[in-house]
């Protein structure tokens, strides 16, 4: 008996403690986890007669708890219960069928079925059960967003149609999300959520029929940057349209954005047993028993103990999905003889050089990298040189321009590589693991055969098959294109010891020598390196702007500036000199936009970012794109944003929106951090940005009201 309470004191000890050091992000109190149960419905002890009442603590403990745990911290949980309760053995709930169909929808969004992800997925569908407001908190590109989807999408598999509504709270105003009285005529008018809501308890939630999906459809992005993101592609079952075209079973809330004490607390009345929305012109809306209202935040630090208390918690680590999942799903979604030649090659570089990026320190030679790296390469040829045993130590660590995880970094490497396969291997059926299969086959290098450089380039570029050349391209920029110079040449270092082969870059001449020491490069002021003196450039310094040349200095690829002389005064601030630095620059926009993605330029004011990104809009063909630039300050505000990107299309059908048929619209963002942050450090004229990309469309904010306006052909 003592032993007994003496665990229960541990547990209760252990609880107390990480809800003291981890106060922004969890609240777990043991009487919360207890009373845990759906709200007006009886105690279910009378279902469990026959089951001992110890094993029915233990899992209360167990499932209601482990779901709020970092993974690091769940293994010490686990072995507490185990000592609480000994002997006592008891597996989680009997839901194969709701495993097995969210497992379905994973693959069939091109998502890998991960496990520590499926298994959040399941501790989200038990949570639901009992609770009405849920909130998964966890670092961007953890999955929150993918978890949502494809729980929603396998709980309609199975017959009971639930659709999400997923809303920003951040890209608006208090008054345009609740609702706003006018002063002179003491109208109300409802806001964005307060019209959601309102929309949502008037549908239906009986039945259990099929239902028709809604009638228009969120769009869908690439499967590898949809596992990267939160911002999963949706499907007919779980959309963002916001009018249903026959009653569904479940409805959805997502509040994706920042948590603050302006908005949450109005839904304090929502999260409690009252379950009503109460508006400030006095209206109060029930919550109807088919509705939910998810969160999906990165911490609760601006949330009150009395709203975290009200809603179930789920964590999700950003170290439990990790980078496999995301080339997994990459890899599926390409032809079998290019998965074939990249996969050795993400199984080599990207583990070892991730670490190195989070500054794991090793000795050259011996035991941390080096020994991961020689566990990564155990299966590759053994024609390596000795030299690339050793590594650059991360001594001091790298430090880049922006915070970076695994997860973002691994998702821009293969932006950057679905670009280069489209553009420099061309698509289709000429892809780089036909060439690199065809070059086996004769015995010979892909480039070998036409290349139109010099025979010193060819002799080099002949070193390394079109796989290598093409995977440590992206991997120098997509993984290390934060860094500066001098992180730069280390990564270099550290790329080359990796590469199964001798990659052959092009030597260095003394004017490239000339142009690598004043610092160009991205990395400002920095002082010059050993490496970038060296005779041989780094995989920074060469483009590969096509298969059959391999190789090229930026150098070389600088435009030739011609002096405006027919005109006897040119307008001086509007010339622009060619440099190395803007060629790199635009060859890479290049690449990221024909992937469809996203491009962010980050560095010190007075680098060329918005006359590079301007030189690269201008060269788009005219009759094929359409560019509009806004310009961020200290006041622009998310409607603001709203307002200048919905002048810029016009209807096509529907809610849909866009520019000319057959053109697209490219957005340039010029200051995209002048916007001030406001009280609780939010940036929030950038989020009204986010929701574009990842809702991929804004809200309504005239009537009708809480209407998603879809728009489309849009980067």
């Amino acid at each position: 008996m003592s032993s007994f309470f003496f665990s229960f004191f541990l547990l209760s000890f252990f609880l107390s403690l990480f809800s003291f050091f981890r106060p922004p992000c969890f609240s777990l109190s043991l009487s919360l986890s207890l009373s845990a149960r759906p709200p007006n419905r009886k105690p279910q002890k009378k279902t469990f007669t026959t089951r001992p009442e110890d094993l029915l603590m233990m899992r209360t403990l167990r499932d209601m708890n482990t779901a709020k745990l970092a993974a690091e911290d769940a293994p010490l949980f686990s072995g507490l219960i185990d000592d609480l309760f000994p002997g006592t053995r008891a597996d989680a709930a009997p839901a194969a069928d709701i495993a097995a169909a969210l497992a379905a929808a994973a693959r069939d969004r091109g998502l890998q079925p991960h496990a520590p992800w499926l298994d959040k997925g399941m501790q989200l569908y038990d949570t639901g059960l009992v609770r009405h407001g849920i909130m998964l908190v966890g670092p961007s590109g953890s999955g929150k967003t993918a978890l949502v989807e494809c729980l929603a999408a396998a709980l309609t598999s199975l017959g009971k149609k639930t659709v999400v509504l997923r809303l920003n709270p951040k890209a608006l105003t208090a008054p345009q999300m609740f609702g706003s009285m006018d002063a002179a005529t003491g109208d109300w008018t409802d806001g964005v959520f307060a019209a959601l809501w309102r929309r949502a308890a008037k549908s239906s939630g009986g039945g259990g029929g099929a239902s028709p999906a809604p009638s228009s459809s969120s769009s869908s992005s690439a499967a590898a940057p949809a596992a990267a993101k939160d911002s999963a592609s949706s499907s007919s079952s779980s959309s963002s349209s916001h009018s249903f075209s026959s009653s569904p079973t479940s409805v959805w809330i997502v509040l994706d954005g920042p948590v603050d004490a302006i908005w949450i607390e109005n839904l304090n009345t929502v999260l409690d047993d009252n379950r009503v929305l109460t508006l400030a012109n006095g209206d109060r809306v029930p919550m109807a028993s088919h509705m939910k209202l998810l969160f999906e935040v990165e911490h609760l630090a601006n949330a009150s103990p009395a709203t975290v208390s009200r809603a179930g918690i789920i964590y999700l680590s950003g170290s439990e999905l990790g980078w496999r999942p995301l080339v997994g799903s990459w890899l599926a979604a390409k032809r079998p003889a290019e998965a074939a030649a990249l996969a050795p090659l993400f199984e080599r570089v990207v583990p070892v050089a991730l670490a190195w990026l989070r500054g794991e320190g090793f000795e050259v030679g011996g035991g941390g990298l080096a020994a991961a790296a020689a566990a990564s390469s155990s299966s590759s040829s053994s024609s390596s040189s000795s030299s690339r045993s050793s590594f650059p130590a991360p001594s001091p660590a790298p430090s880049p321009a922006i915070r970076i995880t695994d997860v973002h970094a691994t998702a821009t490497l293969l932006r950057l590589l679905d670009g280069a396969l489209a553009t420099i291997f061309g698509g289709g059926g000429n892809g780089v693991g036909d060439a690199a299969a065809a070059a086996a086959a004769a015995g010979d290098d892909l480039s070998s055969s036409s290349s139109s450089s010099s025979s010193s380039s060819s002799s080099s570029s002949s070193s390394a098959d079109a796989s290598s050349r093409l995977f440590f391209f992206c991997a120098a920029w997509g993984l290390g294109g934060a860094l500066d110079s001098r992180d730069r040449a280390r990564f270099h270092e550290l790329l080359s010891s990796l590469a199964p082969a001798p990659l052959g870059l092009p030597p260095r001449n003394e004017g490239e020598n000339a142009a690598a020491t004043s610092g160009g490069g991205g990395g400002g002021n920095d002082e010059a390196t050993s490496s970038s003196t060296s005779s041989i450039l780094t995989l920074f310094d060469v483009a590969l702007l096509d298969r059959a040349s391999g190789w090229k200095p930026w150098t070389s690829c600088v435009p030739a500036f011609r002096y405006p002389t027919s005109d006897p005064r040119p307008d001086f601030a509007s010339l622009s000199v060619p440099t190395a630095e803007a060629a790199r620059l635009e060859a890479l926009l290049s690449l990221v936009h024909a992937a469809g993605g996203a491009s962010l330029l980050v560095g010190a004011p007075g680098t060329a970012k918005t006359s590079a990104a301007q030189r690269f809009l201008a060269s788009r063909p005219r009759a094929e794109a359409v560019t509009k630039t806004l310009t961020f300050s200290s006041l622009t505000t998310p409607a603001i944003v709203q307002a200048s990107v919905e002048a810029c299309v016009s209807k096509r059908q529907g809610r849909s929106f866009g520019p000319p048929v057959g053109r697209t619209l490219t957005l340039l963002l010029d200051d995209l951090g002048a916007p001030a942050l406001n009280e609780w450090g939010d940036q929030v004229a950038s989020e009204a940005v986010r929701q574009l990309l990842e809702v991929g469309g804004m809200y309504s904010l005239e009537k009708p009201i809480g209407d998603m306006r879809s728009i489309v052909d849009t980067r």
